[in-house]
């Protein structure tokens, strides 16, 4: 063991530095100036105080229990074996981890402006998480190099997060962040998913893993999400393929739709409102996914009885047409927004003159698209009585 008590380095190469299993600097402050390379081959305990306007590199254990400067510099994690992290919390300007060990992370660490990964797993254990802030970035993220636990971002807008689980890597994004500029959330991925049950129009829900989404801070208002959709997940066919979420893991989960399918990358078509999400299959969409009531009694004292409506929750607001006919085919009523016709619909008055149209029956077309881009088109009668 040797013990540090003082250093101030200035124009170092790494050569210059020490070769001891452990250097401990127990109370003093080491100072790394710009350009200087620190460079510890062996574990790195900190007692004293850090400040890092250079590169510092350790091979092995890096143990912060007082305090670390981040400045401008650059934190380099190289062993080729298992590295253990504790950083007491504070945060990183630029962390590099490259060589073929492990890093654990047993406490927060906050990146303010890169964290890049080489061929290297960081694993978080016990209250370790990885915290990206506003303006931060990850890169160089792959199979071999990516976070096995909690990653945290800060932020609104796109929001990656390249995380998996068990040796799989399960990048997925939040691909529009809407909060507040503070807000914190944190994903990670977690096996398996026992107990999930499949809600209203899903077939099944992944069993295998879910991912988890918490908001550490601030106010998320919801963001469309892409997940990795893995090799050992039902994948057949591809087109019924949907996220679905839910408030608790093993609970009731929702379908949140098929807006795009890209290689193993599924985005959602609805905002997010859960906490949990996985891979899911809905049902066959089809017309019969699609209802629209056959009787309109615009003075009944029920007024959902007073408008014709769209019932739907797999409907896609693209392409959305719907018309009601006379019985010698002129139009009496059109519209294509879906949302008009899930919200007011139509009330019976025929378009040209303001007026309600006359007893008897009417027919009606509609035709649109499923979140999954499945096209639909469903005719049939609407009867008008009093």
């Amino acid at each position: 063991m040797k013990r540090l008590l003082l250093f101030v380095s200035l124009g170092l190469s790494c050569a210059a530095i020490s070769d001891a299993q452990i250097l401990l600097n127990q109370s003093e402050l080491i100072f790394v100036g710009a350009n200087t390379d620190f460079c510890v081959k062996g574990n790195f305990q900190n007692q004293g105080k850090v400040i890092n306007q250079g590169t510092i590199s350790v091979s092995g254990d890096w143990l912060n229990g007082n305090k670390y400067f981040a400045s401008t510099g650059n934190f380099v994690l190289n062993g080729d074996v298992t590295q253990m992290v504790r950083h007491n919390k504070d945060s990183f300007h630029v962390l590099m981890l490259n060589g073929l060990g492990e890093k654990i992370f047993q406490e927060e660490a906050e990146i303010v402006k890169n964290v890049s990964f080489s061929n290297s797993l960081l694993t978080t254990q016990l209250a370790g998480a990885l915290i990206v802030r506003n303006g931060g970035t990850i890169t160089g993220a792959t199979s071999s190099g990516y976070v096995n636990g909690l990653l945290v971002r800060e932020g609104t807008g796109l929001r990656d997060f390249p995380i998996g689980k068990n040796g799989k890597f399960l990048p997925l994004t939040l691909t529009n962040v809407d909060g507040s500029n503070d807000v914190l959330l944190g994903m990670e991925i977690k096996e398996p998913n026992t107990g999930a049950q499949p809600g209203a129009t899903l077939k099944s829900v992944s069993q295998i893993r879910y991912a988890e989404l918490s908001t550490r801070k601030g106010t998320f208002a919801g963001s469309p999400i892409t997940l990795t959709v893995a090799s050992d997940e039902d994948q057949s066919p591809p087109q019924d393929l949907v996220v679905a979420e839910a408030t608790t893991q093993n609970g009731v989960y929702r379908n949140l739709g098929q807006g795009s399918l890209s290689g193993t990358n599924l985005t959602s078509s609805f905002l997010v409102t859960g906490s949990f999400f996985a891979i899911a299959l809905s049902e066959p969409l089809n017309e019969n996914a699609v209802f629209i009531p056959t009787a309109l009694a615009p003075s009944s004292s029920n007024p959902e009885e007073q408008t014709i409506k769209v019932y739907g929750d797999l409907l896609a607001p693209e392409e959305f047409e719907f018309i009601v006919f006379s019985k010698w085919g002129s139009v009496l009523f059109e519209s294509t927004s879906l949302t008009q016709m899930k919200t007011t619909g139509w009330n019976g008055i025929f378009k040209e003159t303001g007026e309600l149209v006359s007893l008897g029956v009417y027919t009606f077309r509609v035709k649109g698209k499923f979140v999954n881009g499945k096209t639909f088109e469903k005719t049939g009668n609407i009867t008008l009585i009093r």
